[in-house]
């Protein structure tokens, strides 16, 4: 169960900026990913952008399979 508390900072990534990352990691990296890791993955960019040095993890809940008809990178 999540606990607010527990955690350091929190960013809100919208559902636009989701998209962005969706579309960079599959074109930049070949990942195909789901906008819930999208938004992981632009919260890790983000904390990377305040870091002189250190080792980020962030965790992909799911692949972006199940939103192939919503969201499709390969169409393009």
């Amino acid at each position: 169960i999540y606990d607010p508390t527990l955690a350091d900072k929190q960013w809100t990534v919208s559902t636009e900026e989701a998209f962005r990352f969706i579309e960079e990691a599959y074109s930049n990296e070949g990942l195909w990913i789901s906008p819930s890791s999208a938004a992981n993955l632009a919260g890790a960019v983000r904390l990377a952008e305040t870091l002189q040095r250190g080792t980020i993890v962030t965790l992909f809940p799911d692949d972006g399979t199940k939103y192939i008809d919503h969201f499709n990178p390969f169409a393009k």
